[in-house]
Order: structure tokens, then C-alpha cells, then sequence
């Protein structure tokens, strides 16, 4: 699949507005980062290269994260509580992060660590922003996240959706530009009518007829799946985009370049929490209900992203196509080499 032919080779000229829209919500983004990172750091907007890490005691020693009550964030709970991170020389505080927001208060400098999605990550790039990604945390699996449509609904396939109302929790985001991507590439036109709606909302709007589809992500899609009510049209991280990259870890450049031992020591707690959630799912449900709303139940039955510490540059590449196509970005984004 190539991600990066343009979106006008195909012959998409009906998503002008959409593309509009998504560079609009980008532009909006780039500004608050600029803002923030104009008032709140002394970086310099030279572009900001992986941390090279370093091998003696920490700099600094105290650290506070970021994060959201989502499973993404499991990895420094989860090294916390096993205490990887006090055996590296670190002290964590965790803070829950701005849901709409999470790399501006990174950039700002009121967290240290911040647990930024990806494509925010490459709108930062886009415009110099000194934030440099240190770690991976999470990518997607299949029915991670997925469109469903109520049994009776005549929307069979993602083509089905076009000019249909679908509800997604944010855009720019993996739902609205995966879907859009896949239709690229059956050189199907036009899109969906985006409904932007919190996913504890969905099935309530679902079921009064307000929306005709939403993407649904764990673990509200598995229990909206056990009603029997309702059926998968697409499955967001299935396919071509298994394995798409979700939340990294990033820190300012001007910390990076500071604390070289610190950062080293951050991503060796992370990878060694990651490898228990990869290979002991007790940890899972031990863990995710201490500062999620899942419960115990829960924890042990839904589906999980894959928890890769690893940044996969190739799956970044892919996300910079998209971005790229939607004119989300205004210019070429360079990735440097990461780990």
C-alpha cells in the first residue's frame, strides 16, 4: 500500500473541503504550540534530533509525566508500581495531561514527560517546535478502534460512509484519517460527515439515530458489541494499518540535551514495563484499574494496543504520508533516525 500518493492522483477533488478542515484544526494546533513553547521554554526551533541517551546517574532526578485514564499510559504505571523507575535513580509524580492538548503542556515545561500521539507529535515538527520523541508507548492492534453501525444500518463497507455521520472523538486523529486513507486507496471520492463526540457518548447517540456510525474504541466497542445491537464496518488498526503508531513519549530538547542520563534511564524503565505488559497479563489488570475507570473485569478481557518502547520509523513514515496527502502539514517532514 503506498500511503503516499497524493491524494489528487486519485481523483479526490470532492475532499477539498475536507483537507481545508483538517489543515484549519492543524493550523490551530501549530499555534498553540508556538504560543506555548514562545512563552514557557527558551528552546531554540532548530530541529529537534532523538535523544542519544547517556549512561551515568541521572541529571535530575525527579520527573513529572503526563498522562490520560487510557491504556496507552500503562507503561509508567506500570513501572512505578513495579518500581523500575526508583531502581533507575528516578522519582515519578504523574499528572493527567489536557485531553485536547497533551504536547502543548509538554512544550510549556509544567510536565517533563508528556505522552503525546504521534500525528501531534509531527504537527510539532512541522512547525520547529523543540520537542524531541525519547520512546514509543503504543500501537494500534485490530479492534482496537473500529466504526460500528447498528445491526439494521444499510452502510455495509468504509465506501458506505461516505456522506454518512460518523463520530469520531478528535480530528485530526487515527479514525478519520485511516478511513479516509483506505478510501484513497479504493479511489473511492468524498467522505463521511464528521461528528466529533466523546466515545462514552457514542452508543447513546447511536441508538437515538442522532449519528449513523462512530469509531469506537475499546473497551466501550467490546461491551457495545456484547449488546448483539451492533456490527463492525471497519476496523481502524486491522489491515494495512496494523501495528500504526499511537502515543510516544517526548520531552523538550533544551531537557534532552541536559539530561542525557536521565532520559537514558526514563526509556530503560519504560521498555522493561513494557516487556512485563507483553509478557504477564495479571500486570494488566493489576494495574490499568489504579488510575483508569476500568475495572478489574475489564482489564482482563479488552483489547489492548501493542506496547512497543521502540519507535517504528517506517509506520512514522507512513503516518507522514497521510498528513502529507491531507495537507494537514505545510512542509516536508525529515524524520530523523530514532532509538
Amino acid at each position: 500500500m503506498n500511503l503516499h500518493t497524493p491524494l489528487r492522483c486519485a481523483g479526490l477533488q470532492p475532499k477539498r473541503t475536507r483537507v481545508w478542515r483538517l489543515r484549519g484544526l492543524a493550523t490551530a494546533l501549530s499555534a498553540s504550540l508556538l504560543l506555548v513553547s514562545a512563552c514557557g521554554t527558551s528552546d531554540t526551533a532548530e530541529p529537534a534530533k532523538p535523544a542519544a541517551g547517556g549512561s551515568g546517574a541521572p541529571e535530575t532526578k525527579s520527573l513529572t509525566v503526563g498522562y490520560l485514564p487510557t491504556a496507552d499510559y500503562l507503561p509508567v504505571f506500570v513501572a512505578v508500581q513495579e518500581g523500575y523507575f526508583k531502581e533507575v535513580g528516578l522519582e515519578i509524580t504523574t499528572k493527567v495531561m489536557p485531553p485536547g492538548a497533551p504536547a502543548a503542556a509538554t512544550v510549556g515545561g509544567s510536565l517533563d514527560v508528556g505522552g503525546v500521539p504521534w500525528t501531534a507529535h509531527l504537527l510539532a515538527m512541522d512547525t520547529g517546535i523543540p520537542i524531541v520523541a525519547v520512546a514509543g508507548s503504543t500501537s494500534g492492534v485490530p479492534k482496537f478502534a473500529s466504526y460500528l453501525v447498528p445491526n439494521d444500518s444499510d452502510i455495509k463497507s468504509p465506501a458506505d460512509l461516505v456522506g454518512r455521520s460518523a463520530a469520531v472523538s478528535g480530528s485530526p486523529g487515527n479514525c478519520d484519517m485511516l478511513l479516509e486513507a483506505t478510501l484513497n486507496k479504493e479511489g473511492v471520492p468524498g467522505r463521511p460527515k464528521y461528528v466529533q463526540l466523546g466515545a462514552s457518548q457514542m452508543e447513546a447517540s447511536l441508538s437515538k439515530g442522532d449519528i449513523e456510525a462512530a469509531c469506537v474504541p475499546q473497551p466501550i466497542q467490546g461491551s457495545m458489541l456484547a449488546t448483539g445491537k451492533y456490527r463492525v464496518v471497519f476496523d481502524v488498526f486491522g489491515g494495512d494499518f496494523q501495528g500504526f503508531p499511537l502515543i510516544g513519549y517526548n520531552i523538550r530538547k533544551s531537557f534532552v540535551d541536559q539530561n542525557p542520563n536521565t532520559v537514558a534511564a526514563f526509556r530503560k524503565a519504560i521498555v522493561r514495563a513494557s516487556d512485563k505488559i507483553n509478557s504477564d497479563p495479571a500486570i494488566v489488570q493489576k494495574t490499568l484499574p489504579t488510575y483508569t475507570q476500568y475495572t478489574a473485569d475489564q482489564a482482563k478481557n479488552i483489547v489492548l494496543p501493542k506496547y512497543t518502547p521502540e519507535i517504528d520509523r517506517a509506520s512514522l513514515e507512513k503516518l507522514v504520508g497521510i498528513l502529507q496527502d491531507l495537507k494537514v502539514v505545510k512542509n516536508k517532514i525529515e524524520l530523523p533516525q530514532y532509538n
